[in-house]
């Protein structure tokens, strides 16, 4: 579950807290690594939040999502691991994901 993974990277990386945890699985699924879900993804827009993650593995819905939050104001910065290398020469995009022990080059 991508969200299993955004957990352990904001969870890595002092100054960021996970708000909220959104799953359509919900009432069925109660938490995600004892964070409480706290609705459907339809209920997103009746929460204020500054920033937004997107754990939905699959590309093409989570583009649309993205571009979704993003038009109605929505932060969604990248997520990067403490592990991770980044080169000098590389550019990190918002929305990006990026996991423990990876090389950005």
């Amino acid at each position: 579950m991508l969200g299993r993974l955004i957990i352990d990277i904001i969870e890595s990386q002092p100054g960021l807290v996970v708000g909220g945890v959104y799953d359509d699985g919900y009432p069925d699924i109660n938490d995600v690594y004892g964070y409480p879900i706290v609705g459907k993804l339809d209920a997103i827009d009746r929460q204020p939040a500054a920033s937004l993650a997107i754990g939905i593995g699959e590309p093409k819905w989570r583009k649309k999502l993205y571009e979704e939050k993003k038009s109605r104001g929505f932060e969604l910065p990248a997520l990067i691991h403490r592990s991770v290398t980044l080169s000098n020469h590389c550019t990190v995009e918002p929305g990006v994901i990026i996991g423990p022990n990876s090389s950005v080059l």
